[in-house]
């Protein structure tokens, strides 16, 4: 991001291009259109406060604000969804999906399968500095992608938690691991965890 963490939410979306009358920059004017554009992605942040005091996500929709005011016609985001909550992964997904409406193109880099279906026209599978291909979220699966992603197809089934317990598998292999009550958080997010036997 290119946000000055000192200046507040209106000097950073500003920065550059301040209105001016006679020369002295028209703080009024700025407020005012600051408010409008918070109003008009759905940020309830106070337009001056320092940046510095705002979350990752809340800076993250600052940044995208201030880019869209230079006339942006494409909008490359990186993982932008890495450090936020699921709430406000929703407000972004909702955000982009509007900018999209409005004849914005927006590249989303992504590892989430579950965002790139929620918002995506078109994937392009990248894998080690090669493009392996490009599908309509329309006509793909999640099954197809994952499998572009990592060069082959995954055979995996889930199991009931009776039958691992009895030590069940399917006819080609032995039971690996067997764990029980096993939790991951990310952020206080659980996330499911495949185990796989190479």
């Amino acid at each position: 991001m290119t946000l000055i963490p000192k200046l507040t939410v209106t000097e950073n979306i500003f920065l550059g291009r301040e209105q001016t009358k006679l020369g002295i920059i028209d703080h009024h004017q700025l407020y005012s259109d600051t408010n409008r554009l918070l109003k008009d992605f759905a940020l309830g942040i106070p337009i001056q406060t320092p940046i510095e005091h705002l979350g990752i996500g809340q800076q993250q929709m600052v940044e995208i604000i201030k880019v869209l005011l230079q006339d942006a016609r494409v909008l490359v985001l990186d993982e932008p969804t890495a450090a936020l909550t699921e709430a406000k992964i929703k407000a972004l997904l909702q955000i982009l999906n509007q900018l999209r409406d409005k004849g914005i193109t927006c590249i989303y880099i992504i590892h989430k399968l579950k965002e790139v279906f929620a918002i995506a026209d078109r994937v392009t599978v990248l894998r080690d500095g090669q493009t392996i291909g490009t599908l309509s979220t329309g006509k793909a699966n999640e099954s197809q992608i994952i499998q572009m992603i990592v060069g082959r197809k995954l055979d995996y089934q889930r199991q009931s938690d009776d039958e691992l317990k009895k030590g069940q598998t399917d006819n080609t292999t032995d039971l690996a691991l067997q764990v029980n009550n096993l939790n991951a958080y990310y952020v206080g997010r659980p996330h499911q965890i495949i185990v796989e036997k190479y």
